[in-house]
């Protein structure tokens, strides 16, 4: 059976918190293993620091975790960018965007980030 423990990912952000999760003995959150994954790859390193601008600046200091942000459910779960008008508004719209970050909103507040599709 896995085990594992939620941890804050990052709460310094002004209106959300952000917690991801940490399974059995592993030295990463799940969070830290996605960000490590990509930082270094240069076809990559550009969609990653959007994801996490998406998450700490827009999230975190403008709008919250606001519900319609998570919209694209795959089971009780979301991933992350979101589609459709917000995704436009964003600049994820009309384009592909190669990662996926599957997450769980519990509130306007609190974010678990989980583990890359």
């Amino acid at each position: 059976m896995n085990n594992f423990t939620l941890e804050v990912w990052d709460d310094e952000s002004s209106l959300v918190t952000f917690y991801s999760v940490r399974v059995g003995e592993s030295k990463l959150l799940e969070m830290e293993k996605f960000v490590q994954k990509y930082e270094d790859d240069p076809n990559q390193s550009t969609h990653v620091d959007e994801l996490i601008s998406l998450l700490v600046e827009f999230m975190g200091e403008e709008r919250g975790a606001d519900e319609a942000l998570f919209n694209r459910p795959v089971n009780s779960a979301a991933e992350l960018p979101p589609t459709g008008k917000i995704g436009y508004e964003l600049g994820f719209g009309g384009r592909m965007f190669p990662l996926r970050l599957f997450c769980l909103r519990l509130s306007d507040q609190v974010v678990v980030l989980l583990m890359e599709a």
